[in-house]
């Protein structure tokens, strides 16, 4: 995601690379919160950003590699078909038995 001047400046001075690295997270938060499938091609996967894409779009829940109890939730909160996409139902089982 990242430019090639951002890779001149990190080739520079290598301290620069959190900025760097900060820009491409929040190129990443825009495009998800605007389509949460886009979330399809994030490399680095936060949990914000994972939060972010299934509030947008519950099916981007298929995207996630670490499936939190609050993700699924929210996944299908947005849409109650993203359930198909959750990879340990146990979970959401032993939330509805509480």
């Amino acid at each position: 995601m990242g430019s090639d001047r951002d890779l001149a400046i990190v080739k520079h001075d290598d301290r620069k690379l959190p900025a760097v690295n900060e820009i491409v997270f929040k190129i990443g938060l825009a495009a998800v919160k605007g389509n949460g499938l886009t979330f399809e091609f994030v490399k680095e996967q936060t949990p914000e950003l994972c939060l972010e894409a299934v509030k947008q779009n519950g099916f981007a829940l298929q995207y996630v590699i670490k499936q939190t109890l609050e993700v699924c939730i929210e996944a299908i909160k947005q849409d109650s078909g993203a359930s198909y996409w959750v990879k340990d139902k146990s979970m959401l089982k032993q939330q509805v038995d509480l």
